[in-house]
């Protein structure tokens, strides 16, 4: 996984983004397009962001011409997500859109807790595997 999108890096945001989606917002975006969904529209029209991508995860934006600032998608957005790129209809409102906690690394995995730092100890999961979303936007990987 890579720390960079286009030879920029990425930083993690470090405040909330109050992000309001209108009905232009809505009408004016693309299915399974992180560029020109809703989201990215209204976070290019409210931000002035010069170019945004929207993941079902992750959201990154570049207000200028060095940096992408890194978000983490709200699961109340990306229900939203998930339901617009299957054909749904995306609902306007006012979401909240917080900076990464500090639990986490650019790539997306928990850090360690653990006293002595080893990373290579896994807690072993049971269950079922979580559910693979199909019909919807490509992954992130960046």
């Amino acid at each position: 996984m890579s720390t960079q999108i286009n030879g920029l890096p990425i930083f993690n945001a470090t405040r909330k983004l109050f992000l309001n989606i209108t009905k232009t917002d809505i009408k004016n975006s693309k299915t399974k397009r992180p560029d020109c969904c809703a989201v990215a529209q209204a976070c290019k029209r409210q931000l002035n962001a010069k170019e945004v991508r929207v993941h079902l995860s992750r959201l990154y934006v570049r207000l200028d011409s060095k940096k992408w600032l890194r978000f983490e998608t709200p699961s109340a957005l990306r229900d939203e997500i998930v339901a617009f790129d299957r054909g749904g209809s995306f609902s306007e409102g006012r979401f909240i859109i917080n900076p990464p906690t500090d639990t986490r690394y650019l790539t997306g995995k928990k850090q360690s807790h653990s006293p002595d730092g080893d990373r290579t100890k896994h807690r072993k999961r049971s269950g079922q595997p979580n559910k693979i979303l199909t019909d919807v936007r490509a992954a992130s990987h960046y």
